[in-house]
């Protein structure tokens, strides 16, 4: 008889017969059954041929019939089912009319339960990175969030103007303009006439203080002839020269630093142009195309407004340099960034600090800061450069046209001038 068979007759097994059929039900539980029938009567092949031959018919009147009799054996009479520890055996007699009476021994042993501990198979995840090397030719390091502050800070190189200094010679100048240096002479002191006192009719001069206007220390006095707009006309206008104080040909991160002093009662007209850095080669001004060369000279307009004036690939800038509304591109000139995002101040000193980071090899990504007098009024993380960088002082009125020209003799003074190879 087989397991699964003798588990179904056990299972419908009735209420009546549960006290006999407890242990094997039980065994049901984890535990294996084990049954056996035997027969004094019969061989051990006899047994299990009889054994083999039970039918579940048979089987089942054995379980749900009446319970027969106790067969007086020795067996029968010492174990109990329902007390004894495992194993433990139980007999039934099994009658019928067309074979002998045979008595049915079944014995239930308990064994140890297996553990069979199913494991998921090992799942392998593989990532692909894909890495595009950059161009070996130019090695750059990215755009700094923080500009270097040059007191200069922690430069490569530094070079400051001489506080005595007698001449141009400490500025290496490498170029002049056409028409030479005679508005530019060095000095030590500024016109008391030209300093701003408290009761100055002007609300944007300020006043100085005596120590600062009438220290000792040189100073570069640049005259504006009455008439005058530019160095490259007559009579010429201001004075323009190229320099190199220290090597910076192979920097891509430089400042620029000097102090301009502007008398209380100086006339701006239209505009006039300031000190700056250049790149590429000289001239990149008065309409040069700058497909080869950058400049970022300052500028003063109208009433003492500051701005960048800019010359750069115009092809090549971000559609949001020229949309900014404080800048007004020139398809013929400069690029004006910027304007009016601070005022130069009459009667006082202004301090102006650039700070130039070339923009990466076709990239848009090119820095200028400007901060005057401490204060930070330009930033722009998105200029079209290129080239190596210089120093360029060039200082004059105009514009191009007589309308910009000054209606008479001016002054201006710069000192302090500094220079810093950041990186």
């Amino acid at each position: 008889m087989t397991r699964g068979a003798l588990l179904c007759v056990l299972l419908h097994a009735s209420d009546v017969h549960r006290t006999w059929a407890a242990p094997i039900i039980d065994a049901l539980q984890g535990r294996l059954l084990i049954a056996e029938r035997s027969s004094p009567s019969l061989s051990p092949s006899s047994n299990a041929s009889s054994l083999a031959n039970l039918s579940y018919a048979d089987l089942a009147s054995l379980i749900l019939g009446t319970p027969p009799a106790p067969t007086p054996t020795e067996s029968q009479s010492s174990i109990s089912p329902e007390d004894e520890p495992y194993p433990f055996s139980f007999s039934f007699t099994q009658l019928s009319t067309s074979t002998p009476s045979s008595t049915v021994t079944i014995t239930v042993t308990e064994e140890e339960p297996t553990t069979i501990i199913l494991s998921p198979l090992p799942i392998t995840i593989t990532e692909l990175i894909t890495i595009t090397a950059s161009p070996s030719s130019t090695t750059t390091s990215p755009s700094p969030s923080t500009l270097p502050d040059p007191g200069l800070g922690s430069a490569k190189a530094l070079w400051t103007a001489p506080p005595d200094m007698k001449d141009l010679t400490p500025f290496n100048v490498s170029k002049v303009s056409s028409n030479g240096l005679h508005n530019m002479k060095i000095v030590t002191a500024i016109p008391s006439e030209a300093i701003a006192t408290s009761d100055s009719s002007d609300p944007d001069s300020t006043r100085s203080s005596n120590e600062d206007l009438h220290s000792t220390g040189s100073m570069m006095q640049i005259l504006y002839p009455e008439n005058s707009i530019n160095p490259g006309q007559k009579p010429q206008g201001g004075a323009e020269f190229y320099a190199s104080p220290i090597d910076i040909s192979t920097a891509r991160n430089v400042t620029l630093q000097y102090r301009v002093f502007f008398p209380v009662d100086f006339d701006w007209v239209l505009a006039g142009k300031m000190p700056g850095l250049y790149g590429g080669h000289s001239g990149c001004s008065g309409g040069n195309a700058a497909l080869d060369c950058f400049s970022t000279r300052l500028m003063w307009r109208k009433g003492g407004a500051g701005e960048l004036y800019l010359y750069a690939p115009k092809d090549k800038q971000t559609d949001d340099l020229c949309s900014d509304p404080a800048s007004v591109c020139d398809a013929a000139y400069g690029l004006s960034i910027g304007r009016g995002s601070f005022k130069w101040k009459p009667g006082a000193w202004t301090t102006v600090k650039q700070t130039v980071y070339l923009n990466t090899p076709g990239e848009q990504d090119g820095v200028f800061a400007l901060d005057v007098d401490g204060e930070r009024t330009i930033y722009r993380e998105d200029v079209f450069y290129r080239e190596d960088m210089r120093p360029w002082s060039s200082t004059f009125f105009g514009g191009h046209e007589e309308k910009y020209a000054t209606p008479k003799d001016q002054y201006v003074w710069f000192k302090d001038f500094a220079l810093a190879y950041n990186s």
